[in-house]
């Protein structure tokens, strides 16, 4: 096409001159026409690819995993894993039916939630009745206890730096429970009915 036009255009003639920009004008158009058309193509393919990979992410399965405590803060920012007993395994949350689950305490703590979308509703939470000896755990135990009902909402970190996804509870005083994902144990809560005693 740039070879036919340049010869028109060198042609001193004025109507040869003029016809070969015309002529040139309507290849143009049709080479863009074209390179359009492909681009089209390319494009679909590369929605259908977005596509695809949007919908192989994984669901936010909360029952998927077991979820240990990594850290809580206060409205301000202040620990309150404080309590914690030093060496004490972190605790660990279980979704299991319509029951949360909070194990490693003192006592197996369950309370019945709800789930819509992202927000929560947690019913106040039963446990078994057990006595243990260090008053710090009771105490620890006790502030979870208060927290369950006012987890209210969460957010899902697909990856969090462990590499598994993490789980924010986000409760209505302002403070913010963290979990990370971890193997499932097994068994689990087993239908949750009560608390059994041990």
């Amino acid at each position: 096409m740039c070879v036919f036009c340049n010869g028109l255009w060198e042609d001193n003639r004025p109507f040869k001159h003029h016809s070969g920009r015309a002529v040139c004008f309507g290849e143009m158009v049709a080479v863009a026409m074209g390179v359009w058309s492909a681009m089209r193509g390319w494009v679909g393919v590369v929605c259908m690819a977005v596509l695809t990979a949007c919908a192989s992410v994984p669901e936010e399965n909360l029952q998927a995993y077991d979820w240990e405590l990594v850290a809580a803060h206060d409205r301000a920012g202040a620990v309150l894993t404080a309590d914690e007993v030093p060496g004490q395994v972190p605790a660990r949350l279980q979704f299991v039916g319509q029951h949360m689950v909070v194990l490693h305490l003192c006592n197996r703590v369950s309370a019945r939630y709800e789930r819509t979308g992202r927000h929560l509703r947690v019913a106040l939470p039963m446990a078994t009745k057990r006595a243990c000896a260090p008053p710090a755990l009771m105490a620890w135990e006790q502030q979870v206890l208060r927290q369950m009902p006012q987890w209210q909402s969460y957010e899902w970190l697909a990856t969090g730096p462990s590499g598994m996804p993490h789980l924010v509870l986000h409760s209505s005083d302002g403070s913010r429970w963290e979990w990370r994902a971890v193997i499932k144990m097994q068994p689990g809560w087993d239908d949750v009915q009560e608390p059994r005693v041990p």
